[in-house]
């Protein structure tokens, strides 16, 4: 018997897969606490850069528990992923007199 195993082949398409997600707020008057939690895979270790529309005050950003210090452009954090599964928590405060809106941009 002959047993032949190889890799496949890389496909095209997105590298980034979103398992679960789960976004908490806690408003108060004139402000929200925004907590968002999400579950990742990556095919690749790459920086991918997720929106987050007035993104005035970041409190934490971590990734598997691990504390990152990372600056929002123009409303956008570049998330330093490594290939594989990965969870990550990201901590705001807002402004009531926003919309919400979130997206990963590639």
């Amino acid at each position: 018997m002959l047993l032949k195993i190889s890799k496949s082949e890389p496909q095209k398409g997105s590298t980034l897969t979103i398992e679960s997600s789960k976004l908490s707020i806690t408003q108060s008057n004139s402000y929200r606490d925004l907590s968002l939690n999400l579950k990742v895979k990556s095919a690749i270790a790459l920086e991918y850069p997720l929106k987050i529309e007035n993104l005035e005050e970041l409190k934490s950003v971590k990734i598997n528990q691990r504390s990152y210090y990372l600056k929002p452009q123009d409303g956008k954090l570049n998330l330093p992923l490594k290939a594989g599964e990965q969870n990550i928590k990201i901590e705001w405060r807002d402004k009531i007199v926003h919309q919400l809106y979130i997206s990963f941009q590639q």
